[in-house]
């Protein structure tokens, strides 16, 4: 297991090869910590004052076994290891989101029709029979389900051996409109 130190020297050897960064440059480590299951220690760097600044880089981390070092992109480093440890858990299983209200709460399903903006019959179709509403990483799950809470639908997220879901999440979804863009081109079809 590679300590703190090793972690540091692992990473500034790679980060300042000509190989990663082309025309040198001479970055420094700021700040260093274990991940949350500690497999993993979390480097903050960047090039020393009165070097150019390299740009396009969002953290980085060293595996405390292997002492790989892995350039996170632009979601941040707590999304790749949320999405790792999410991956990890599901087992190759699928993430799901699905309906969570009874199949005939008559309140849930007016409210579904009003709020997805589509007829009743349709409201009770994904009321009954089509409650696996989206698959996808499970933090795009969350978000989804906090937009759906806020209208008052009650959903859950669980793992599946095989999904059947209406719609596949490649994205956070930031806004109501999305999710009722969604249910719209799926009911016209």
């Amino acid at each position: 297991m590679y300590s703190e130190q090793q972690a540091k020297e692992i990473f500034l050897e790679y980060i300042n090869s000509p190989e990663v960064i082309g025309t040198p440059k001479e970055f420094v480590v700021y700040a260093i910590r274990r991940s949350e299951k500690e497999d993993y220690w979390i480097i903050s760097a960047n090039a020393k004052p009165g070097c150019p600044q390299s740009g396009g880089v969002y953290g980085y981390l060293v595996d405390v076994v292997s002492g790989e070092v892995i350039v996170v992109g632009p979601d941040g480093i707590g999304a790749y290891l949320k999405d790792k440890y999410d991956l990890e858990e599901a087992n190759g299983r699928e993430y799901v989101l699905s309906y969570a209200h009874e199949p005939n709460d008559k309140k849930a399903i007016v409210n579904l029709r009003k709020v997805l903006s589509i007829n009743y019959p349709m409201a009770v179709v994904y009321a009954r029979n089509k409650r696996q509403w989206f698959k996808g990483r499970k933090r795009y799950l969350e978000g989804a389900q906090e937009l759906l809470r806020e209208k008052d639908i009650r959903s859950e997220i669980k793992l599946v051996e095989k999904s059947d879901a209406l719609f596949s999440l490649e994205q956070t979804v930031w806004w109501w409109s999305e999710i009722e863009k969604m249910f719209a081109t799926e009911s016209m079809t």
